[in-house]
C-alpha cells in the first residue's frame, strides 16, 4: 500500500492502472454521513458490475485501489490485465458521460444501470460527484437524472425486431428474457408461456426476436413483447460480402450481370 495525493493507494498485482475508475465528492464537501458513503459504494458497485457483465458476458471482480481521507474519494479497478478490463471501464465512463450530455441510451447500459445513474445523480445534488478515468473527468449532475427519466420513458410502440444473444430467462411474474444486442443494446423481452421451453433451449445463443417494440424519443429500444423467436448463426460464422464475390460464377448462366438482371426483371413483370 502506498500513499497517494488524496489518500492511501492500494497497489495490487493483476490490476490494470489504466482501467481504474475514480469517484469523489466535490472538494471541501462537509457533513458526509455514513449513509452517503454507503449510498455511493453500493450504487457504484452495482453499476460497474452490471455494465461490465454486459460488456464481457461474465461476472467480474472489482478491487478498491484508492481511498481518500477527509472527503469521500475512492477508486476501483477490475481484477485482470486483459482488454476486457479496459473495455468495461471504458463502457462505464463513456456511458456516464453520455447520460450527462444527452438523453440517449448508452451502449451496454441496462434499465437497472440507468436507474443507478439516476440514484447517483440524486446523491450528487447534495454532495457534487465527479467520475474520473483515463485522465479525464465527468461531473454527474441533475442533468443526468433528467436524462435518465427521458431515456426510460416510452414514446411509441411499433412492430420490430432485435438481434443478439439471449440471456437471463426468468419466470417471475411472467416469462422474460434479456437480449444483448450487437450494438450494445440491452432489451428485456416478455414471452408467452408457450415460448418458455424454446427460450431455455436458446439460452446463450444468438437469436432474432420479433414483436412489439417499445422505444423512447431517441428511438432506443426499451423493451419488447415477443411474438416469435428464431435462432441465428453465430456472428463469426457469417461471411463478409467480400468473401461471397465470385462464389457462384455460373449463377447468371453465361449472361452478363446487366443481361441477367434485365431478364429477371422481364420475367417478374
Amino acid at each position: 500500500m502506498g500513499m497517494g495525493r488524496r489518500g492511501p493507494t492500494f497497489l495490487l498485482p493483476g490490476i490494470a492502472p489504466d482501467a481504474q475508475l475514480g469517484f469523489r465528492f466535490a472538494p471541501g464537501t462537509k457533513d458526509i454521513s455514513i449513509d452517503d458513503l454507503e449510498h455511493l459504494a453500493k450504487d457504484v458497485r452495482a453499476l460497474i458490475k452490471d455494465v461490465a457483465q454486459t460488456v464481457t458476458g461474465k461476472r467480474s471482480t472489482w478491487i478498491l485501489t484508492e481511498l481518500g481521507l477527509g472527503s469521500v474519494n475512492l477508486a476501483v479497478a477490475p481484477l485482470g490485465l486483459n482488454g476486457e478490463s479496459r473495455a468495461a471501464t471504458t463502457a462505464v465512463f463513456a456511458g456516464l458521460r453520455q447520460v450527462e450530455e444527452v438523453a440517449d441510451r448508452p451502449a451496454f447500459f441496462s434499465e437497472r444501470a440507468l436507474r443507478l445513474v439516476g440514484s447517483l445523480a440524486k446523491l450528487s445534488r447534495k454532495k457534487g460527484l465527479e467520475v474520473t478515468a483515463f485522465g479525464e473527468s465527468v461531473h454527474v449532475t441533475e442533468k443526468s437524472s433528467s436524462h435518465v427519466s427521458e431515456i426510460l420513458s416510452m414514446k411509441r410502440q411499433h412492430l420490430g425486431s432485435i438481434i443478439g444473444y439471449l440471456d437471463v430467462v426468468s419466470v417471475h411474474n411472467g416469462v422474460r428474457v434479456t437480449v444483448y444486442g450487437q450494438q450494445g443494446e440491452v432489451v428485456p423481452c416478455t414471452l408467452s408461456e408457450a415460448m418458455l421451453d424454446e427460450a431455455k433451449e436458446l439460452l446463450g445463443k444468438r437469436v432474432l426476436v420479433t414483436g412489439t417494440l417499445s422505444v423512447n424519443a431517441a428511438g432506443n429500444p426499451l423493451r419488447m413483447t415477443a411474438a416469435d423467436i428464431f435462432q441465428m448463426p453465430p456472428r463469426e460464422s457469417i461471411k463478409p460480402l467480400s468473401a461471397l464475390y465470385a462464389s457462384e460464377p455460373d449463377i447468371t448462366g453465361g449472361l452478363s450481370s446487366a443481361e441477367f438482371l434485365a431478364e429477371a426483371w422481364r420475367e417478374a413483370r
